[in-house]
C-alpha cells in the first residue's frame, strides 16, 4: 500500500513541477525525493506524535475534497442518475476496503489512549467509542464525497481509457481527478494536497508491521548486548527502501495493487477482525455472533469476486 502511495505521487508530480518550475525529472527522481521525508517521519516512535502529522494530512485531504467539489460545481455538469455501476466494483473494492483495514485505524487510537505514566488518569472516552466514531467518520465522509462527485460530474465526458468502461461511455470518470482538464490549475492544487496527505500519513500505515516485526529484532539485539536504537533505525530504513524498490521495480504496479489489494485488504478489513473479536469477546450474544460472521462472509465473497475479475482483466490486457 505504501508503495502504491509513493508510486502515485511519483507519477503525478513530474508534469506539475515541469509546468510551473521547469525541468524534466522523471518519476524515479520524485520517488527518491519523497522517500527521505517518509523515512524521517518513520523515525517517530509514538503514534500520538504521528497523529499530529496525520492531522496535517487530514487538513490536506479536506482541502483536496473541497477543491474537487468546488471544481465540479464550476463545470456545470451536474445531474442525477444511477449512482452505482456494478462493473466497477472489482477495481473499487480492492482499494476502498483499505479504508476499513482495522489495524490502520485501531493501532493509532490504542497508542494515543495509553497513559503516559502508569499512574496517569485513564482517558474519559472508551476505546470502543473512539474506534466506532473513527470508522463512522471515515465511512460517512467518503460516502458523501463519492455521492457528491457522482452528481457534480454526471454529465461529464470521460475518455474510455479504462477497459471496464464501454465504448461511447459518457458520465463521471471512475477516478474523480480524471474529470478535470489535465492542465487545470485547480487539479494541480488538489493533487498536491493529496500527495501531502499521502506523505504525512504513510508512517501511520508503516506502524502496523513495525509493531509486529521490530520488537523481536530489538530483543535479539539486546540479548547480544547491542543498543536498540540503531536496530530500530536500520529496520525503518530497510522498510522505506523496500517501499521505494517495489514502487520503482514492479511493472504495471497499479494493476498489481488491485489484485493483491482485493485479497489482503479484504482479509485485513473484513474477514479476520470479526473472527478475532469473537474469539476474545466474553459470552457474545447470538445477534452479535451472526453480525460478526456475516461481515466475515461478506469479506470472503468480495475477496473471491474481486480477485477473479481483476485477474481476468489482467489476462485480457
Amino acid at each position: 500500500v505504501c508503495a502504491a502511495y509513493v508510486d502515485f505521487c511519483a507519477g503525478v508530480l513530474p508534469p506539475i513541477v515541469s509546468r510551473y518550475v521547469g525541468g524534466t525529472a522523471g518519476a524515479p527522481v520524485f520517488a527518491a525525493a519523497i522517500s527521505p521525508v517518509v523515512f524521517l517521519l518513520a523515525l517517530i516512535d509514538s503514534a500520538k506524535t504521528l497523529s499530529f502529522t496525520s492531522m496535517l494530512g487530514n487538513v490536506a485531504v479536506a482541502a483536496g475534497i473541497f477543491g474537487v467539489v468546488g471544481g465540479g460545481a464550476g463545470k456545470r455538469e451536474a445531474g442525477v442518475g444511477p449512482l452505482a455501476k456494478p462493473g466497477g466494483v472489482p477495481s473499487f473494492f480492492g482499494s476502498t476496503v483499505f479504508l476499513f483495514a482495522i489495524h490502520i485505524v485501531v493501532l493509532p487510537i490504542a497508542h494515543g489512549m495509553r497513559p503516559k505514566r502508569p499512574a496517569a488518569k485513564a482517558p474519559t472516552t472508551t476505546f470502543a467509542t473512539a474506534a466506532c466514531w473513527a470508522f463512522a467518520v471515515i465511512a460517512v465522509v467518503n460516502a458523501v464525497f463519492a455521492g457528491t462527485s457522482a452528481v457534480l460530474f454526471y454529465r461529464g465526458h470521460c475518455h474510455p481509457s479504462d477497459p471496464d468502461l464501454p465504448d461511447g461511455y459518457k458520465g463521471p470518470c471512475p477516478n474523480v481527478l480524471s474529470n478535470f482538464a489535465t492542465t487545470s490549475i485547480a487539479l494541480d492544487v488538489v493533487i498536491l494536497f493529496f500527495c501531502a496527505n499521502i506523505v504525512l500519513t504513510t508512517p501511520l500505515i508503516l506502524l502496523a508491521p513495525r509493531a509486529i516485526l521490530e520488537p523481536p529484532l530489538v530483543d535479539w539485539a539486546r540479548a547480544r548486548g547491542l543498543p536498540a536504537r540503531p536496530v530500530r533505525v536500520a529496520y525503518r530504513f530497510a522498510t522505506v527502501a523496500l517501499v521505494l524498490a517495489v514502487a520503482l521495480g514492479v511493472p504495471d504496479f497499479s494493476d498489481m495493487v488491485d489484485l493483491v489489494g482485493g485479497v489482503c485488504n479484504s482479509l485485513m478489513g473484513f474477514v479476520i477482525p470479526p473472527l478475532l473479536h469473537l474469539k476474545v469477546s466474553e459470552k457474545p450474544s447470538a445477534t452479535s455472533k451472526v453480525a460478526h460472521v456475516a461481515i466475515s462472509v461478506f469479506g470472503v465473497v468480495a475477496m473471491v469476486y474481486t480477485t477473479y475479475t481483476t485477474a481476468a482483466k489482467l489476462a485480457r490486457s
